[in-house]
């Protein structure tokens, strides 16, 4: 899941800058325990989020606010969530280079 944080639109270029973080979780379903993790991205060309550069930017309350609503839309799923932890930059864009080989390999 992609949480793409800006008040206005952006173009697609600039969508995913050196201003990212993962939350990464597991979710548990039908006795499955997979992977699901969240990243956060913030435009490069945002001017009201020109400081965010690292989770360490999100209050502690912000952060413990997006753990809840994602445990929360979980559970209305009958599934569980449970967090990992959150990183920084370099494993959000790690996430995404490992999903975009995962996805070229199952050509999809």
């Amino acid at each position: 899941m992609v949480v793409h944080m800006t008040p206005r639109p952006s173009r697609a270029s600039s969508s995913l800058a050196a201003s990212s973080c993962i939350l990464q979780t597991e979710q548990k379903s039908k006795g499955k325990t997979e992977r699901n993790d969240r990243l956060f991205a913030v435009p490069s060309d945002s001017h009201s989020e020109q400081g965010f550069k690292d989770v360490s930017d999100f209050s502690k309350p912000i952060r413990q606010e997006l753990e809840k609503f994602f445990k929360a839309t979980d559970e209305l799923e009958d599934k569980k969530l449970n967090i990992i932890g959150w990183k920084g930059p370099k494993a959000a864009v790690q996430a995404i280079k490992d999903a975009s080989k995962s996805f070229k390999k199952n050509g999809e």
